[in-house]
Formats: C-alpha cells, structure tokens, sequence
C-alpha cells in the first residue's frame, strides 16, 4: 500500500498490519492476564481508553492496547497517578450527585419540620374541640336526666 507523507513522499506501507506498530493485538482475557485485572475491568479499560477493538475469528474481540499499556497497573512508574485519575474520574461524579443528594434531604427534613409543627397545632385544636362536644353532651345528658317539670322550672328560673 502506498501512502504520502506530510512532505508529500510516496511511503510503502505494509498493508499485512493496519494498525500503528507501537501495540498489539490482545483478547480481553490476555489484557486481563497482563494486567492482572478482571475481563470486566479490561473491558471498561478499553471503552474508556478507547482502544480499537474487532472481533476474531474464535468469537472472542480483540482490543489493539499500546505497548506502554500491556505492562501490569503496578510495575509502570505512572500507575499510582493513572489509577488516581480513574478514581477521581468515577468520584468526582458521585461527590456531585451527593451534594445534590443532600440539598434535597435538606429540604425534605425542612418540609417534615413544617409539617410536623402544623399538625401539633392542628392537634391541639382537635382536642380542644373534643374537650368542648364532651362537655355540651354532658350538659345536655345531665339536662335529659331531669325530668320534664324539672327542666321546665329550671328553664322559668333562667338556670
């Protein structure tokens, strides 16, 4: 295959490799084993890297991983910064919906308070109302317990 330069040069590539020639072709479960990570996590790391990936004749899909990436996470000198910046990248997120989380908790506890003191007043009135019908059903038991006359004098005198 025959390609230009950036000075305007016929270049002959190799058209057996497609790829740039500082990687290699890995199944996830190699990537795993290399890294010694789960498949999962070689699967995540490789739709967050976005590494170019095909599937193989087997079924299985191939991932072409740099050659400064098929090195164990804890024997290249940029690990601990790479593993903190994956960290970050999940936490930063979640510290968000947190916040997020708590503003609203914050508000809902306001409501409840609101709520609650409003039914304490509402309470009081109920109980005060019931106090109230007791007392005018006692009245009126007690005045039905005299007999007619009795009420009837009671009513002449204005008690």
């Amino acid at each position: 295959m025959l390609r230009l330069d950036a000075a305007g040069q016929t270049v002959r590539m190799d058209i057996s490799t497609d790829s740039p020639p500082d990687g290699r072709w890995m199944t996830l479960a190699e990537l795993a084993d290399v890294r010694r990570i789960s498949k999962a996590s070689a699967a995540r790391l490789m739709r967050r890297r976005r590494w170019r990936r095909q599937p193989g004749n087997d079924g299985q899909i191939r991932v072409w991983v740099p050659t400064e990436a098929d090195k164990p996470a804890d024997s290249r000198p940029d690990a601990v910064a790479d593993i903190r910046a994956d960290v970050m990248e999940v936490i930063r997120p979640l510290q968000d919906a947190i916040g997020a989380l708590r503003l609203q908790l914050d508000e809902a506890n306001a409501r409840a308070a609101k709520a609650d003191l409003r039914a304490d007043v509402l309470r009081g009135r109920l109980e005060a109302a019931q106090q109230r019908l007791h007392a005018v059903e006692a009245a009126e038991t007690a005045r039905r317990a005299k007999g007619r006359w009795a009420r009837l004098r009671a009513a002449w005198r204005g008690d």
